[in-house]
């Protein structure tokens, strides 16, 4: 059963009753493959006035840590969890953390902050981290998920794509993908149709020395987290390689929400965790704007209302999932819409 994370709520409760909070701190996770150039990323965006307001969680394998004296970033504004993966042994830690942060930051023991980046080891797993943010009851009066970064090697992207499997999650979850080190890169064109082949949906943005735009980026920039993730362009061809994929579909017209409810219980327990992720932006009936749909395996993360014009009732499904026919998910897709507009 698909789990709606607020509060004790029933999951076929009235669609308001599943809409965030106002003005919640947005949390932007940083991640990609060792080397890619997370850290180098950040420190550029750090450098700018614009962002002093941000404050920094730094996770980092081994007993000694480094990256966070390659941000040079205030102490008091930068947690740094060492000792493993934030996916991992340090889950609790990250949920204490942003406590810890905010705790200080209402007693003014440290700066007020308006954005939380998170930067995960390059062997993390995107899941669980995302799963921990929706599922803490601090994310959902103070915080709120503003989109997965992911940061691909421009030089051995493709390589790294080729032999390492959370590389290729990584990318596939990703609500923004950078390539870096494009000031070395002299052919990129067959990494970006690959990373093309692996998330159809996400914008690419490209890096030379960890210099870009910072307001492209979820969570830093003048676009709301839900404009940024309702974002999803059309329907595309499947993915390829280590058996991640993703479809997606238009949907046109209103749709009951328990319907639609329904429909994603009977997709998980068909698919269970293989269903890596669900997102997607639906007009339901009886509500005025859209709403954005996030679920990370069985996890449903709280609607939000869609603050931007849209194109009428139009709205777009998209599935990312493993180690399953892309048939069947195609299937899924259509059994919605023969349910939802009949």
């Amino acid at each position: 059963m698909l789990q709606p994370m607020k509060g004790d709520l029933p999951f076929d409760a009235d669609v308001s009753a599943y809409l965030v909070d106002e003005s919640p701190i947005p949390v932007s996770i940083i991640t990609g493959f060792l080397g890619s150039g997370k850290t180098t990323l950040l420190a550029r965006i750090l450098e700018s006035s614009s962002f002093s307001d941000t404050a920094v969680i730094v996770n980092e394998l081994g007993e000694m840590g480094l990256d966070h004296l390659l941000l040079e970033v205030a102490d008091e504004e930068l947690a740094l969890l060492p000792n493993g993966c934030l996916c991992c042994q340090l889950r609790n830690d990250l949920v204490d953390t942003m406590r810890t942060l905010l705790d200080r930051a209402t007693r003014s023991e440290i700066p007020a902050f308006e954005r939380l980046v998170i930067e995960t080891t390059g062997i993390a797993d995107p899941v669980p981290i995302i799963q921990t943010l929706m599922t803490d009851p601090l994310r959902f009066s103070r915080f709120q998920f503003a989109g997965l970064l992911t940061v691909i090697d421009g030089v051995l992207g493709s390589q790294t794509l080729e032999n390492f499997s959370v590389s290729v999650k990584q990318a596939a979850l990703a609500d923004c993908l950078i390539v870096s080190k494009m000031d070395v890169v002299e052919n990129y064109k067959s990494l970006q149709e690959r990373i093309r082949n692996i998330n159809s949906t996400a914008p690419i943005i490209f890096s030379s020395n960890g210099k870009m735009n910072p307001g492209l980026l979820p969570g830093f920039g003048d676009l709301k987290p839900t404009q940024f993730r309702a974002n999803l362009g059309e329907v595309h061809k499947p993915a390829h390689g280590d058996g991640i994929f993703e479809v997606s579909r238009t949907m046109e017209g209103r749709i009951d929400f328990r319907v639609f409810e329904k429909w994603v219980n009977q997709l998980h327990e068909r698919y269970g965790a293989n269903l890596l992720r669900l997102k997607g932006i639906i007009h339901f009936e009886g509500q005025e704007a859209p709403s954005v749909i996030q679920a990370v395996q069985h996890i449903l993360y709280p609607l939000e209302t869609v603050s931007f014009q849209s194109e009428g009732d139009i709205g777009r499904l998209v599935l990312i999932g493993q180690e399953v026919s892309r048939h069947e998910f195609v299937s899924a897709l259509e059994e919605l819409v023969e349910i939802a507009y009949r």
